[in-house]
């Protein structure tokens, strides 16, 4: 047996003929490797979330995003957190748009099964109701401390690889509520006190948009000074723009409704706004006032 069958006796061009289809198939091979990050056809997107706030309870705990095509049906969505980039392979629609959510993973939010193809507008998030009703009344889930992002890209002018700095917005109101007086009305500081919130929203779509009317119910506890405090609790704004109504009761009874200020200021509850109302029950009535006149603007982009 010629045991130099295979080999190529000779001077070198000879040798290097008989070699470039090797080569060819190596550049192949990396050529396929290097496209591997962005196949034909897609663009790379990265999304980058920031926010001043420190960790902590009104911190962006988790980011979920959801990517839409230029006829905002869903094509990718993603988990991530404040301080990361998150990376997604895209096709090239004129338009990509980008909703993003702070939070929204929490037991009193929920969200529709979405699937890529999906369109927007069958997308929100609703506020799930609590395990009881009383007297026929669902009563729902107070929100978290939610926040929406949104960003609009012209997939046209992308270069292969874009970074976009997404700014997260609250959605939602923070609630203060010190109500005085109570034990002077009632001539206890035991029994059952309630307070029922009527009016807020129910949900948000991803466009921003509430709808929906929830029915929320609270309980608090007396302080030292006698002043019957409810925990801070959140609210989304009320979708037809009004305020809402506070009803106050006590053992079943409703002892007062309020819908306004006494200076004749409707409670409303804005987003990114922090309310708080002082309730003082008296001989002659009820007083309704918030410290300083007026609510404190705690609006921040994050």
């Amino acid at each position: 047996m010629n045991e130099n069958k295979y080999t190529y006796s000779g001077s070198s061009p000879w040798r290097l003929r008989h070699l470039l289809p090797l080569f060819s198939a190596v550049l192949l091979l990396m050529a396929a490797g290097c496209m591997k990050e962005g196949l034909p056809g897609t663009r790379k997107l990265e999304l980058s979330f920031h926010s001043a706030l420190p960790a902590g309870s009104d911190a962006i705990r988790e980011i979920e995003v959801f990517v839409l095509d230029d006829q905002q049906q869903l094509i990718s969505r993603a988990t991530g957190t404040i301080g990361e980039t998150l990376s997604f392979d895209c096709p090239q629609p004129p338009t990509l748009h980008c909703i993003a959510w702070g939070n929204s993973n929490d037991n009193s939010l929920e969200l529709p099964t979405l699937q890529p193809g999906d369109p927007l507008d069958k997308a929100y998030l609703a506020l799930t109701p609590l395990s009881s009703a009383k007297a026929g009344t669902q009563y729902l889930n107070t929100p978290p401390n939610l926040f929406r992002g949104a960003t609009e890209t012209d997939n046209n002018t992308l270069t292969a690889r874009r970074v976009f700095n997404m700014k997260m917005k609250p959605t939602t109101a923070s609630i203060h509520i010190t109500i005085s007086g109570l034990p002077e009305i009632t001539g206890t500081e035991t029994g059952d006190y309630v307070l029922v919130v009527d009016g807020p929203a129910a949900r948000i779509d991803f466009s921003g948009n509430y709808s929906g009317k929830a029915v929320h119910r609270l309980t608090g506890s007396f302080n030292t000074q006698k002043e019957y405090i409810i925990p801070p609790f959140r609210l989304f704004p009320t979708a037809t723009g009004k305020g809402i109504r506070i009803d106050i009761g006590y053992n079943g009874e409703l002892l007062k409704s309020i819908t306004q200020t006494s200076d004749g200021q409707p409670i409303l509850p804005k987003e990114g706004k922090e309310l708080s109302l002082l309730i003082k029950f008296t001989p002659g009535g009820v007083e309704v006032k918030q410290p300083g006149g007026n609510s404190t603007d705690i609006e921040k982009v994050y």
